[in-house]
């Protein structure tokens, strides 16, 4: 995940796949935390999440033991954001 983080950084601009990628790898190496971190700063950067995003989170919640947090972004998906898959 260095690598990829390392790659991610020097891209000279970044869109929603790049940062679904970085988010889906940290999620399924096992780094739910960092998934949850980049998600974020995703957020703050100005992007708007899409299905696959959800997925991604979704799953690093999971295996991370944050249910409460992926119960909450389930329902900002399907309420707010209107993603239904």
């Amino acid at each position: 995940m260095k690598n990829a983080e390392k790659i991610f950084k020097s891209l000279p601009t970044r869109n929603i796949i790049s940062w679904n990628a970085l988010i889906t790898g940290y999620s399924m190496y096992g780094h739910g935390e960092d998934a949850i971190l980049v998600f974020q700063q995703m957020l703050q950067d100005g992007f708007q999440p899409n299905g696959a995003t959800f997925v991604a989170v979704l799953s690093a919640c999971r295996h991370s033991g944050l249910i409460e947090l992926g119960l909450n972004l389930f329902h900002t998906m399907v309420h707010d954001l209107e993603i239904n898959s």
